[in-house]
């Protein structure tokens, strides 16, 4: 016999308000859920009806009851990020304890984060689109709040396609690339080709750091790269791709090996064999000029990783301009007795508006250069690491070209 639809009565017209639960190997008895407390007093939040639903209905309830309060619960949680005496360790609690319910009733949890029914999106989404951002509120809050974020990711877990691609949206309307990196390297958000899950055991390990670098008009960004097996990926899949958010947009730069039989002269794409690389605009990103720079670092120069305090403070110091001060930088780490240029810089510009793909459109509007990148296709190269790694710079402005290039 079926199970009859629960009753209106049987469930509060209000989802519950967020509540304590202390975890024990019995997580489900009625005695680990206790209200929050505050100096030992009852959270005045948590009305009484409540307390007592929530200590018996997950024992008591039918699994439809357990997947309509679980989902009411998660979106009371994603909505209160920005709710004032919001907790996010007591939201965590609350999670964990759900999830041993739904497994109890056979109920996959991961696809609750995933179901598109709150104002159109997931909760993924709303958790990320609300969680607080540094500088806004207390330092330990925002950690929590991060901490939330994990917990949610990894209870939703393995992303499905198209929420991969909401997260996505989600991570560039708030403009995180750092939320956006971590997801980045993480197994099944980026989508990889069947010959580089071969060779990277599906994850992406490059590292990436955007700087915004602090100038009148606020449009350069920067961007320091370290390309992982970069070598034995563009012989054999000839395609790498970095993606990365900076300055409220999407941008994707591409490491290419040209299959062309004769120039391109719209997308300036070289003749067969070729290697290029290629900046472009992903979709949700505002058109722009761009005018930018990449610099290529010799494998001899103690360049520190992608997120070392001292690259970011490289823009630091007011009596150096800022279009030298990388050079400067990298200068003093160059070995002693050195000859060879310490590094390859190919601009990387457009005369016109660079735009994203509109939805539904594969071809990407991008800027392409190709003058000295035969360095880096030969074994042995001195710009490759002995890791076979590619240390890089991107420094970018979001203008009209000049006759040389002015980040700052």
């Amino acid at each position: 016999m079926a199970n009859k639809a629960p009753s209106d009565r049987s469930i509060p017209s209000e989802p519950p308000p967020l509540y304590e639960a202390s975890v024990s190997s019995n997580a489900l008895s009625s005695s680990s859920f206790t209200p929050p407390s505050r100096g030992g007093q009852h959270n005045p939040l948590i009305p009484q009806r409540w307390q007592k639903i929530l200590r018996t209905f997950f024992l008591t309830s039918t699994s439809r009851e357990v997947r309509r309060i679980v989902l009411r619960l998660i979106g009371d949680i994603v909505r209160g990020y920005n709710s004032s005496g919001f907790d996010a360790k007591t939201a965590k609690t609350v999670l964990q304890n759900c999830a041993q319910a739904c497994e109890r009733q056979g109920i996959p949890f991961s696809s609750l984060f995933q179901d598109w029914h709150i104002a159109g999106h997931t909760p993924i989404y709303w958790a990320i689109v609300n969680k607080p951002r540094r500088g806004s509120t207390s330092t330990s809050l925002v950690q929590d709040s991060e901490s939330l974020l994990t917990t949610i990711l990894n209870f939703a877990g393995p992303l499905k396609s198209r929420t991969a691609e909401e997260v996505r949206r989600a991570c560039l309307i708030v403009s995180d690339d750092t939320l956006f990196q971590r997801l980045r390297i993480s197994r099944g958000f980026t989508r990889l080709s069947d010959t580089d899950r071969m060779l990277l055991g599906g994850s992406v390990p490059d590292k990436v750091q955007v700087l915004d670098v602090v100038s009148q008009d606020g449009k350069v960004f920067v961007v320091d790269l370290q390309v992982m097996q970069f070598q034995k990926r563009m012989k054999i899949s000839k395609d790498i791709s970095v993606e990365f958010i900076a300055k409220n947009r999407m941008w994707r730069l591409h490491f290419l090996i040209s299959d062309l039989e004769l120039v391109d002269r719209t997308t300036r794409e070289p003749v067969r064999g070729v290697w290029y690389v290629r900046l472009s605009l992903l979709q949700g990103s505002a058109p722009t000029y761009i005018d930018s720079r990449l610099f290529i670092i010799h494998n001899s120069v103690n360049c520190p990783p992608p997120g070392d305090q001292s690259l970011l403070d490289v823009y630091s110091d007011a009596s150096i301009p800022p279009a030298a001060a990388f050079s400067k930088f990298i200068y003093k780490r160059i070995p002693r007795g050195q000859t060879q240029a310490v590094s390859y810089c190919l601009r990387i510009k457009s005369d016109r508006e660079v735009k994203a793909p509109e939805p539904g459109q594969r071809v990407e509007d991008a800027i392409t250069g190709s003058s000295w990148m035969s360095i880096l296709q030969y074994t042995g190269s001195e710009y490759i690491g002995f890791d076979d790694s590619l240390r890089a710079r991107l420094e970018a402005k979001l203008d009209k070209p000049e006759d040389e290039c002015v980040i700052c």
